[in-house]
């Protein structure tokens, strides 16, 4: 969710805005994402996703990394290169992620387990060794998490 607009990546493949205001979802419009193939973004695959200064996070299924990549939420841009901010030998391990968010500089993450978790984000990255359990179960079935005001 970002400025009253919920971005959705969806198991053809493609992306969706929508506006969002609190309680009511408008129509879904296309994100253009201008030739990335499943093999370049595979958004059918995402199962966790966030945006920080100028780049989505997410995470997808059967990988351990935390990825990120530019986006221009002012034009639906998704940025073709692709970046691992964590699972890459930082003692984090994302495969399990149903969701996530990111909310007063913490990253906020269901499991398949059912479990919510929360690490310290900070210079783009989470923080080893800041993890902490906020509930243990509940979670299940989640498939997506974000914050509103």
């Amino acid at each position: 969710l970002l400025g009253g607009a919920l971005y959705t990546p969806w198991g053809d493949g493609n992306m969706s805005e929508r506006s969002f205001t609190g309680t009511t979802l408008g129509a879904a419009t296309a994100l253009q994402l201008n030739s990335l193939s499943p093999t370049h973004f595979a958004a059918a695959n995402v199962t966790g996703m966030f945006y920080s200064a100028g780049r989505i996070y997410y995470t997808e299924s059967g990988s351990h990394d935390l990825y990120w990549r530019w986006f221009e939420p002012e034009d639906g841009l998704v940025g073709a290169q692709e970046f691992i901010a964590s699972g890459n030998g930082d003692g984090l391990d994302w495969i399990s992620t149903t969701g996530a968010t990111l909310a007063a500089g913490r990253i906020y993450y269901a499991t398949s387990g059912g479990a919510l978790q929360s690490v310290a984000f900070q210079n783009g990255v989470p923080v080893p060794g800041t993890q902490t359990t906020i509930a243990a179960s509940g979670f299940a079935g989640t498939h997506g998490l974000f914050v509103g005001s």
